[in-house]
Order: structure tokens, then C-alpha cells, then sequence
């Protein structure tokens, strides 16, 4: 069934992602961080923070099912999460974002067939649409293509495919545990893996200040926002959601020209409106043609 809320909470979670070049930043101030150690933190902070919804549940009801798709949700989020900050770490922060969004792409392709839902052909020419709007604004290969940007272009290609697992693992999860349940229980199997790819070194020579960004950053956009994203993924179709999540880099190209002062060129603002058509293309009710 298809509610306006679920609108509202993967929009507003996707929105909230967006915010994730500020913390970037921010964390810079304080010092460099390991991108392996940024993705263990932020996992275990989410984990930690979540761990209350296990008190009381019943979890001895849950189908066994169930919890195998948690395990490869725990899987697929720790290839997402280390995936994504290498990429970020090799290559320029546009090359590593439009690959990483080939992600909305194979959720709305492939999600009636994975996870057998009705196909909604709207949202798949949305999606391609504002993976257009996004090429657009990022500009990913006006560089030269050197050694770093094919690597970190497999990185972010990498996160994009884990992404998607993590979507159609999560419609599969259903109602049988709660968004926050959900968090914690793949975050025991996300965290360990994340803290073992992390060198020893990275957690001493991490500052505290550092520390302090990845907490607030844990608990709100990584817990709160998160924990939305799964409730309003299971109220709309997943391909619609897929085409939502495009808000994340309109939301961080607004950020970077109001607050960080980065210019914005003509080609990014209609990138932008792409984005923005795409989104109402496919969450507007189609125009029914009378007989």
C-alpha cells in the first residue's frame, strides 16, 4: 500500500544525506580521518545508538528468514559504506558520486525482479533522467582519466550495487522488525567486518574533534535518517524510492553554493531541475486518459 508519509520519510532522509559534504568538512577541521575508520565509526555509532529497540522485543518470533537477510544486509551495507569512502578517497568527490548513483538506476530496474514487485516504467525513465540531471551538475569527466579515477570509478560502481542490495534486502525484512531493529541488528554484523578493514593505527592518531563530528553525524544522519529511509521504504514502491534518493547531491549542491561559497554554473542548474522534474515525474499521479 502506498502512503504519502513513506513520500516524506525517504525524501527527508535522502535530503538529510546531503549534508554529509558539511560533516566531511567539519571533521577536516579537527584533522584527517581514515576512510575505513570513518565507515567503521559512523556503523558502530548507528549500532550503538539503536541497541535500546532490541529491549523487550520478542525476537524468538521472528522467522528465521528473516534474520538471513539481515546477516546480508550487514554484508551489503559494509561493502556500501567502505566502498563509497574509498571512493571518495581516490578519486575526485564528482566521480565517486555519479557512480555511486548508478544505485537509484538498478533499483528501479531490477526491483520487479528481485523482489517480483509491479513494474512502474515512470520511475525507471525518472531514474535515468535525473541520472542524467546529476551527470549534469558533477561534471565527472571533464578530467583526465587517470589511474586514481578508474579506481575510485570501481569503487563508487561498487558501493552503487551493495546500495541496491541494501534496498531490496530491507523490502524483504518487511514489518518483521522495526526500522530501528533492523539498524542494530545488521550493525552487529556491518561493525565488526568495518573495524577489521580499518588500520590499527587510524583509531590513535584520529583526533578527538574528529571523533565528536563522526558521533553527532552517527545519530542523526546516520541512525535517525536511516532508521526513516527503511520505515518509508516499506509505505511506496521501491522504484519510487530509487528516484527520491536523487534529492541527497540537489540537497549538497545547494549546501556547497550558500554555505561553503562554491560557484554554480549554468549547466549544474539545469542538472538540477532534471533532478527536481524527475522527482515529480514519477511521484505525481499519471494522467488518466478518458474513454
Amino acid at each position: 500500500m502506498t502512503s504519502p508519509r513513506g513520500y516524506w520519510l525517504v525524501g527527508g532522509a535522502a535530503a538529510s544525506w546531503g549534508l554529509w559534504p558539511l560533516v566531511l568538512r567539519e571533521a577536516a577541521r579537527h584533522g584527517t580521518v581514515d576512510a575505513s575508520l570513518w565507515s567503521a565509526a559512523l556503523m558502530a555509532v548507528m549500532t550503538v545508538a539503536t541497541s535500546v529497540s532490541l529491549r523487550g522485543a520478542n525476537l524468538r518470533a521472528v522467522p528465521g528468514r528473516v534474520y538471513g537477510s539481515v546477516v546480508l544486509l550487514g554484508l551489503t551495507d559494509a561493502a556500501n559504506a567502505w566502498f563509497f569512502f574509498q571512493a571518495y578517497r581516490t578519486t575526485t568527490v564528482a566521480l565517486a558520486v555519479s557512480t555511486h548513483y548508478v544505485a537509484p538506476i538498478l533499483v528501479a530496474l531490477f526491483a520487479p525482479l528481485v523482489n517480483r514487485e509491479e513494474k512502474h516504467p515512470r520511475a525507471i525513465a525518472a531514474a535515468l533522467l535525473a541520472f542524467g540531471g546529476l551527470l549534469a551538475i558533477l561534471n565527472p569527466f571533464a578530467g583526465h582519466l587517470d589511474e586514481s579515477a578508474i579506481v575510485g570509478s570501481i569503487y563508487g560502481l561498487s558501493s552503487a550495487f551493495a546500495y541496491a542490495g541494501n534496498v531490496f534486502l530491507n523490502r524483504r525484512i518487511g514489518e518483521a522488525l522495526t526500522g530501528a531493529q533492523v539498524m542494530v541488528l545488521h550493525g552487529v554484523v556491518a561493525t565488526p567486518l568495518l573495524v577489521a578493514l580499518t588500520p590499527a593505527h587510524a583509531w590513535a592518531e584520529t583526533a578527538p574533534g574528529v571523533y565528536g563530528t563522526l558521533i553527532v553525524a552517527g545519530l542523526t544522519i546516520g541512525a535517525a535518517s536511516g532508521i526513516a529511509f527503511i520505515r518509508g521504504l516499506r509505505l511506496i514502491p521501491t522504484p519510487h524510492s530509487a528516484v527520491l534518493t536523487f534529492l541527497e547531491p540537489i540537497v549538497a549542491l545547494a549546501l556547497g553554493v550558500l554555505v561553503l561559497g562554491e560557484a554554480l554554473e549554468a549547466r549544474a542548474i539545469l542538472g538540477a531541475l532534471t533532478i527536481v522534474a524527475a522527482g515529480i515525474f514519477v511521484v505525481a499521479p499519471p494522467r488518466r486518459t478518458l474513454s
